[in-house]
């Protein structure tokens, strides 16, 4: 789903507790129309329209509504607290060595004319989106965009698509290798080979309990690319 959780497991997970609740409530709705129905069908009269008419309002009473009224505005605003951390080469020295950036973003399609309507902006309208940033490194290699260049860990705090490429953008210093945002594409005398952002790990609660960390080693071509300019992870 949109929060990246595997419905089908879940599903499974959830079939456990429904088939020991569902019988359970079954015996009790059988116990309650035993309990009211036998009164009611045997002294009739006004207890039986009564009864009848209290059985008759839950039935027409549409429980679909009464379950998204009650349940659905809490699973929408339930998340699973995940962290990622990010790797990405930038161009060009932040001022400081930890910063967080807040800035809304956007589909610059929504509010202007985009060959690219998907690409996102930073703009007031936009929905919140906050990313802190620490520096890994800092470096010089001479190119036609310039000669500053850093290495930054990324810890996005909302996710928002392309949120750590469009703050970064934002503050004129993209990621190398970012053609939709302004990114070099030389470092040094060597090419970039694709976008030099890399999902370094990532920690999420586990159902079984505790918290799941999972690392991804950066792939070879990123891992080239970084060597041949001279750089490290930190």
């Amino acid at each position: 789903d949109h929060l990246a959780r595997d419905v089908f497991s879940r599903v499974v997970m959830g079939a456990r507790r429904v088939l020991m609740i569902a019988p359970a409530a079954t015996s009790f709705a059988f116990m309650v129309g035993v309990t009211l129905g036998l009164p009611a069908g045997y002294f009739g009269g006004k207890l039986d329209t009564v009864l009848s008419f209290l059985s008759n309002l839950v039935l027409a009473f549409p429980v679909i509504l009464l379950f998204y009224l009650l349940v659905t505005p809490e699973i929408r605003n339930t998340g699973i607290p995940v962290t990622l951390g990010s790797l990405a080469v930038v161009w060009g020295w932040p001022e400081a060595d930890e910063f967080l950036v807040a800035g809304p973003l956007l589909r610059k399609g929504e509010v202007a004319d985009s060959p690219v309507w998907v690409k996102q902006i930073v703009h007031p309208a936009g929905k919140e989106s906050l990313t802190r940033f620490e520096v890994v490194d800092r470096f010089e290699r001479e190119t036609t965009n310039g000669s500053h260049f850093a290495v930054l860990r990324c810890f996005p705090l909302t996710g928002r698509m392309h949120q750590i490429r469009v703050h970064l953008a934002s503050l004129g210093r993209p990621i190398a290798g970012d053609v939709r945002y302004g990114g070099a594409l030389m470092v040094g005398a060597e090419p970039v080979p694709r976008l030099m952002l890399h999902a370094q790990w990532l920690e999420f609660p586990h159902p079984d309990g505790g918290i799941r960390r999972i690392e991804a080693t950066p792939p070879e071509d990123f891992m080239t690319a970084m060597a041949a300019a001279g750089l490290t992870m930190g």
